[in-house]
């Protein structure tokens, strides 16, 4: 624990701090965002992901390497809203290729709101595929702060290997443990 950590006591600055440190990552490939995402999945999973190479990925940024394990997921670093385009566009191109996917995971650096949310749900009941929304919700804790903090210890590796500013590294790890408390 930081002596900053010791003198604070709102959790939303700390929320705050991780969020900014997100949205500074590339959004994708293995140092960016789509591999944070991968390496958390993998820990949480206990199963190991691959990123989708570049081009047309059908609605799928990374998905588990065995089949067996059926997870996909589809990331979305935004420091604004994201769009209803851009999340309904993974969904039908999921819809054409997803049928080996079990559990299809949209993680966003940014709040899905309640609609987008019903109809990302209603997909995964119409195409047999599971689905969990870990984003950046504007009540309570963010669910993809609480999955970050479930894999504190990769995320604290990836970020120590892909971004340059010690300070950053430090509120990351404050804020995992703040959110973890």
């Amino acid at each position: 624990m930081t002596p900053e950590m010791e003198t604070r006591t709102d959790i939303s600055a700390y929320i705050d701090d991780l969020k900014r440190i997100l949205t500074d990552l590339s959004d994708t490939g293995d140092d960016g965002f789509e591999g944070l995402i991968g390496s958390v999945l993998s820990e949480i999973a206990s199963a190991p992901f691959r990123l989708a190479g570049s081009g047309l990925q059908f609605g799928v940024d990374g998905k588990s390497t065995y089949a067996v394990d059926g997870i996909s997921f589809e990331c979305k670093c935004y420091k604004d809203k994201v769009s209803r385009a851009a999340i309904m566009s993974k969904i039908g191109e999921l819809s054409i290729r997803g049928s080996d996917i079990d559990l299809w995971v949209l993680c966003a650096t940014s709040e899905i709101k309640n609609q987008l949310a019903g109809d990302v749900y209603k997909f995964g009941t119409e195409y047999a595929t599971s689905t969990l929304i870990l984003d950046w919700s504007e009540i309570g804790l963010p669910p993809l702060a609480v999955a970050l903090a479930m894999a504190s210890g990769k995320v604290q590796y990836f970020l120590r290997n892909h971004i340059e500013a010690p300070e950053s590294l430090a509120k990351a790890k404050d804020a995992l443990t703040a959110v973890k408390n």
